[in-house]
């Protein structure tokens, strides 16, 4: 893929997702990296374009930074009646955290260590609604509030108890 070295702040986050769709975790990493040209000093505020030019507090590079966090290291898809996880391991980093990821009114925190295995815990939640981690092979996990739950690398679907019987918790 070429990519402009003079593109906005938000296209190589977009970039960064898409290729750790494609598994290309090489070409991710040097894309991920590449947003920090548009941090401007003293105090880190996004810029448009790196060398200060274009608009300062550029939000919409803010935004796609964080998007290339969540849906693209932490690889979140969110679908009606679940969301799937897929994590790998930030650039130059032992273990990531991400916390207070809001899905239906429950919040889950991840701990993605190297290897991609990763924890998932539910931190809020009521009693009486029954969250599962599903992997592709239909092994399920229980997400009980509060307890961490370890997982192994790969993609894991998110959902009630009661949506994975009915769909399955297939796309």
């Amino acid at each position: 893929a070429v990519v402009s070295t003079q593109s906005t702040g938000m296209t190589y986050s977009m970039y960064s997702v898409g290729m750790l769709e494609l598994g290309d975790e090489a070409t991710a990493a040097t894309l991920f990296k590449i947003q920090f040209k548009n941090l401007r000093a003293p105090f880190k505020v996004w810029n448009e374009y790196p060398e200060y030019i274009g608009c300062t507090n550029f939000l919409t590079a803010v935004g796609g930074f964080l998007q290339s966090l969540v849906h693209g290291y932490l690889g979140v898809r969110v679908f009606e009646t679940y969301m799937t996880v897929s994590p790998h391991l930030l650039p130059a980093c032992t273990r990531a955290s991400y916390t207070g990821i809001s899905y239906h009114g429950e919040r889950f925190d991840f701990e993605v260590k190297q290897g991609g295995a990763f924890t998932i815990t539910r931190t809020t939640g009521t009693a009486f609604e029954v969250w599962n981690a599903v992997n592709a092979e239909g092994k399920v996990w229980p997400l009980v509030t509060g307890k961490a739950v370890d997982l192994a690398a790969g993609e894991y679907t998110i959902c009630l108890s009661d949506h994975w019987e009915v769909v399955d918790c297939d796309r």
